[in-house]
């Protein structure tokens, strides 16, 4: 009989990871939470397992959506060993079972009112570096700033006669079909 030799290299990789909440084109505006850093996205990141060989942390990370890729910003790091979270710098917390709870994304202070994409990433060590696995991106936008009146308002004497038009302008479009209190003012 003849035999047949072969080697098999694997190709390491990651633990999975999804965020949980929110959902994909989440909306971010004055009927969300708020404490008194302002308005925020609740986030929780599940998905992973702490098991996975080489586990070291999880990071929430964002982006504006215009920007590259080049351009994503971690929110903060969250880690399963004490050890290494001691370690570790920034915004960080602990794994405490199988989800990350409760973060508070807030956006940027400025510009404000953006789309922005978030994203999970998982990290194994690999030797002296990372092997990483990123969750689905979730794409939602921040409008915290309700509409304000913007320039005059017509007719400028204040007095409508014939002929005349009422114009009212605001900072942004008003939605018609959700004109009230909570939505627009």
């Amino acid at each position: 009989t003849d035999a047949v030799r072969f080697s098999v290299h694997y190709v390491p990789v990651a633990s999975p990871v999804t965020i949980s909440a929110p959902d994909d084109k989440w909306v971010l505006n004055t009927l969300s939470e708020q404490d008194a850093d302002g308005y925020y996205l609740p986030v929780t990141v599940s998905g992973f397992d702490i098991h996975y060989d080489n586990f070291d942390h999880i990071e929430l990370q964002y982006k504006l959506a215009t920007h590259s890729d080049d351009n994503w910003v971690t929110l903060g790091s969250y880690y399963a060993d004490p050890e290494l979270y001691d370690k570790a710098s920034g915004n960080k917390g602990m794994i405490t079972g199988g989800r990350i709870e409760n973060i508070h994304f807030y956006g940027e202070r400025d510009p404000m009112e953006q789309m922005y994409n978030l994203r999970a990433v998982s990290f194994c060590r690999h030797g002296s570096s990372f092997i990483t696995k990123s969750s689905k991106v979730l794409t939602g936008i921040k409008d915290t700033k309700c509409p304000q009146l913007f320039g005059s308002v017509l007719p400028k004497n204040g007095i409508l006669g014939v002929g005349d038009y009422i114009s009212i302008p605001f900072s942004e479009d008003i939605a018609g079909n959700y004109l009230d209190e909570d939505n627009n003012f």
